[in-house]
Protein backbone atom coordinates (compact mmCIF):
# COMPACT_ATOMS: atom_id res chain seq x y z
CA UNK A 1 0.00 0.00 0.00
CA UNK A 2 2.89 2.18 1.05
CA UNK A 3 4.58 1.53 -2.32
CA UNK A 4 1.49 1.87 -4.22
CA UNK A 5 0.64 5.14 -3.14
CA UNK A 6 4.60 7.03 -3.06
CA UNK A 7 4.32 5.88 -6.57
CA UNK A 8 1.46 7.71 -7.24
CA UNK A 9 2.58 10.56 -5.00
CA UNK A 10 6.62 10.85 -6.81
CA UNK A 11 4.46 10.32 -10.98
CA UNK A 12 2.06 12.99 -10.11
CA UNK A 13 5.58 15.12 -8.64
CA UNK A 14 7.84 14.22 -11.42
CA UNK A 15 4.67 15.06 -14.21
CA UNK A 16 4.81 18.79 -12.59
CA UNK A 17 8.18 18.98 -11.99
CA UNK A 18 9.51 18.32 -15.41
CA UNK A 19 6.92 20.71 -16.50
CA UNK A 20 8.68 23.46 -14.67
CA UNK A 21 11.81 22.28 -15.22
CA UNK A 22 11.92 23.12 -18.78
CA UNK A 23 10.56 26.38 -18.80
CA UNK A 24 13.39 26.74 -16.29
CA UNK A 25 15.71 25.66 -18.32
CA UNK A 26 15.42 27.68 -21.47
CA UNK A 27 14.57 30.85 -19.29
CA UNK A 28 18.13 30.40 -18.13
CA UNK A 29 18.99 30.05 -21.88
CA UNK A 30 17.46 33.01 -23.38
CA UNK A 31 18.51 34.87 -20.27
CA UNK A 32 21.96 33.86 -20.96
CA UNK A 33 22.03 34.72 -24.57
CA UNK A 34 19.93 37.68 -24.06
CA UNK A 35 21.54 38.97 -21.49
CA UNK A 36 19.76 41.79 -19.04
CA UNK A 37 16.97 43.37 -17.69
CA UNK A 38 16.71 41.42 -14.01
CA UNK A 39 15.35 38.24 -13.32
CA UNK A 40 13.46 35.90 -15.34
CA UNK A 41 10.96 34.33 -14.62
CA UNK A 42 11.33 30.64 -14.03
CA UNK A 43 8.05 28.89 -13.99
CA UNK A 44 5.08 28.05 -16.06
CA UNK A 45 2.56 30.53 -15.69
CA UNK A 46 -0.52 29.65 -13.63
CA UNK A 47 -4.35 30.59 -13.08
CA UNK A 48 -4.55 30.62 -9.95
CA UNK A 49 -0.60 31.43 -8.38
CA UNK A 50 0.74 29.08 -6.05
CA UNK A 51 2.69 31.64 -3.75
CA UNK A 52 2.94 30.87 -0.17
CA UNK A 53 0.97 27.38 -0.96
CA UNK A 54 2.55 23.84 -0.66
CA UNK A 55 2.46 21.61 -3.47
CA UNK A 56 2.47 19.01 -1.65
CA UNK A 57 3.37 17.99 2.20
CA UNK A 58 2.55 14.17 4.14
CA UNK A 59 4.87 11.71 6.01
CA UNK A 60 7.77 9.97 4.44
CA UNK A 61 10.14 7.75 5.78
CA UNK A 62 13.63 8.45 6.12
CA UNK A 63 16.31 5.39 6.30
CA UNK A 64 19.02 6.29 8.95
CA UNK A 65 22.22 4.65 7.75
CA UNK A 66 24.04 5.35 10.77
CA UNK A 67 21.49 3.18 13.73
CA UNK A 68 19.84 1.19 10.76
CA UNK A 69 16.43 2.56 11.36
CA UNK A 70 13.58 4.20 9.68
CA UNK A 71 12.05 7.32 10.99
CA UNK A 72 8.69 8.93 10.23
CA UNK A 73 9.40 12.80 8.74
CA UNK A 74 7.13 15.60 7.32
CA UNK A 75 7.64 16.60 3.69
CA UNK A 76 7.16 19.36 2.73
CA UNK A 77 6.95 20.70 -1.06
CA UNK A 78 6.42 25.00 -1.38
CA UNK A 79 5.95 26.99 -4.26
CA UNK A 80 9.19 27.01 -4.86
CA UNK A 81 9.95 23.42 -4.85
CA UNK A 82 12.50 23.11 -2.67
CA UNK A 83 11.90 20.12 -0.87
CA UNK A 84 12.51 19.90 3.00
CA UNK A 85 11.97 17.24 5.41
CA UNK A 86 10.83 18.34 9.03
CA UNK A 87 10.83 15.79 12.37
CA UNK A 88 7.28 16.61 12.65
CA UNK A 89 3.98 18.50 11.25
CA UNK A 90 4.27 20.00 14.39
CA UNK A 91 7.85 20.99 13.74
CA UNK A 92 7.34 22.37 10.66
CA UNK A 93 3.98 23.85 11.92
CA UNK A 94 6.36 26.01 14.66
CA UNK A 95 8.89 27.38 11.96
CA UNK A 96 11.67 25.28 12.79
CA UNK A 97 14.55 25.11 10.68
CA UNK A 98 13.74 21.55 8.47
CA UNK A 99 15.91 18.40 9.14
CA UNK A 100 17.37 18.64 5.68
CA UNK A 101 16.90 19.85 2.02
CA UNK A 102 16.48 19.19 -1.52
CA UNK A 103 16.72 21.76 -4.30
CA UNK A 104 15.56 19.47 -7.09
CA UNK A 105 16.76 21.75 -10.15
CA UNK A 106 18.46 19.38 -12.86
CA UNK A 107 16.68 15.99 -11.14
CA UNK A 108 14.47 13.85 -12.92
CA UNK A 109 12.03 11.82 -10.78
CA UNK A 110 11.47 8.24 -11.56
CA UNK A 111 8.95 6.32 -10.62
CA UNK A 112 9.95 2.57 -11.29
CA UNK A 113 13.22 0.80 -10.92
CA UNK A 114 12.60 -0.27 -14.66
CA UNK A 115 12.78 3.11 -15.75
CA UNK A 116 15.38 3.89 -13.43
CA UNK A 117 17.54 1.19 -15.04
CA UNK A 118 16.53 2.31 -18.60
CA UNK A 119 18.20 5.49 -17.79
CA UNK A 120 21.42 4.00 -16.99
CA UNK A 121 21.19 1.99 -20.18
CA UNK A 122 20.70 5.11 -22.28
CA UNK A 123 23.26 7.26 -20.46
CA UNK A 124 26.15 5.16 -19.06
CA UNK A 125 29.30 3.64 -21.47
Amino acid sequence: MVVSRTGEVMGEFGRLYEQQYVVALFNKVRYDVEGGGGPQPQLLHRKVPLENKSIFSGSIFQYLEENKKWRNRFLFVPDTYVISYYESKQAHDRGLQPKGTINCAGYKVLTSMDKYLELLESNLP
